[in-house]
């Protein structure tokens, strides 16, 4: 469960969301803002959304008033050439939720799936069951709480996470469920990746370590991989272009084999 006291802890806030959808192009939406925060609590991430919004409308499907969370690291990348030009495309890095006023089941937006079975082998896991979250009616709005386990964030670094980059995007629809309008925390481009996404520092880190190395060797050998949980709903680590993440260390990685669901 989910307790709806909302949290004292130091919180991230963010109190500027871009509109990037035109107002003038969605007449019949009502008037709406949004502020939300995020921390840590030391062992998940939890995200508080206020939404004003005069006009609720929950219809079936992402047809309705909704939020829509990115968690992620920064960007993955590999190197693509053609003709003679190198270029960088982002593969993965990020798991993407829509959660609902009415409390319905969280959706998850699988995302460059098939990149990600292309260059690791294996696609992330199930992570909704992972998150969770209540919202609760206010005289103007909604306020919502989610809580992110690392499950739920699909991609974490080992042995702790200290940061997580997290876009939060508002959505009002009409009732006539025709025309709806977006505020982002984000950058406004559609297919923003992750580093530009606001970067959340994280006064109670995380743990992360799902091995069976002790956590010291970790901070001894300045090693630190990346963690997917992927389609087994098991973690399994590997080696991306990033600094810091040596190829021959990652194969001593020896990972619990036991599932991991919260």
């Amino acid at each position: 469960m989910v307790s709806n006291v909302w949290s004292s802890e130091s919180k991230h806030v963010f109190d500027k969301f871009y509109l990037t959808t035109s107002a003038s192009a969605t007449p019949d939406v009502g008037e709406i803002s949004a502020t939300a925060k995020t921390y840590s609590d030391g062992r998940n991430l939890i995200i508080e959304v206020d939404v004003i919004d005069d006009s609720l409308y929950t219809g079936p499907g992402k047809n309705s008033d909704r939020i829509e969370i990115w968690l992620g690291q920064n960007s993955f990348t590999s190197e693509n050439s053609a003709d003679d030009q190198s270029t960088t495309t982002p593969h993965f890095g990020k798991v993407h939720y829509i959660l609902f006023p009415d409390k319905r089941q969280t959706q998850q937006v699988f995302e460059d799936q098939q990149l990600l079975e292309q260059n690791l082998g294996t696609g992330l896991g199930n992570t909704v069951k992972a998150v969770r979250y209540v919202t609760t009616p206010t005289a103007n709005g909604y306020k919502l709480m989610a809580v992110f386990t690392p499950v739920a964030m699909g991609f974490v670094v080992c042995p702790k996470l200290t940061s997580i980059n997290v876009r939060i995007d508002v959505i009002d629809v009409d009732h006539a469920g025709q025309s709806e309008l977006t505020l982002s925390s984000g950058n406004p481009v559609e297919d923003a990746t992750t580093d530009m996404f606001q970067n959340i520092l994280l006064q109670k880190p995380i743990p992360t370590n799902f091995s069976s190395i002790a956590t010291n060797k970790f901070d001894n050998e300045n090693f630190a991989p990346v963690l997917l949980f992927n389609e087994r709903n098991r973690w399994s680590a590997f080696k991306m272009s990033s600094p810091g993440i040596p190829s021959e260390e990652v194969g001593k990685l020896e990972l619990q084999e036991t599932e991991q669901t919260n």
